[in-house]
């Protein structure tokens, strides 16, 4: 996820999180310091903020990209800093702020395997607009 500071990411991941059934007794919050969070519900969920890292370096010497590689959903915030570590397919989420009362939110499918996903998850964020509407 690509943002500014205050754009929403760590509250676009409590909005996931509770979608996959990840319990109150797992407060979704941002991993600033600690670099990564897990959580457990209807899919294992991995939260890393790197926005304290470096580079790719620093994100291999945290041990971060080992994550990469686990099953389950993994939300990076920053992810700029991954540099050459970035999967082959991921799915890019910016958000922007146009003014003090709304976000938006552009996805963008990075290879193979979101591309053939692309058309069922416009179908799902048009659903979460409706909800927050």
């Amino acid at each position: 996820m690509e943002g500014g500071l205050g754009a929403g990411k760590t509250t676009f991941v409590q909005f996931i999180a509770g979608n996959l059934e990840i319990g109150n007794d797992q407060y979704v919050s941002s991993p600033s310091f600690s670099l990564l969070h897990e959580y457990s519900g209807t899919l294992q969920v991995f939260h890393m903020d790197l926005y304290r890292l470096t580079d790719e370096d620093d994100v291999e010497a945290a041990g971060l990209l080992d994550y990469l590689e686990h099953h389950g959903l993994c939300l990076i915030e920053w992810p700029e800093r991954l540099g050459t570590e970035k999967p082959d397919n991921y799915l890019l989420i910016e958000i922007n702020i146009p003014d003090s009362e709304h976000r938006t939110l552009t996805l963008t499918a990075c290879g193979p395997s979101w591309k053939k996903r692309h058309s069922k998850l416009v179908s799902i964020v048009d659903q979460m607009n409706q909800q927050v509407a």
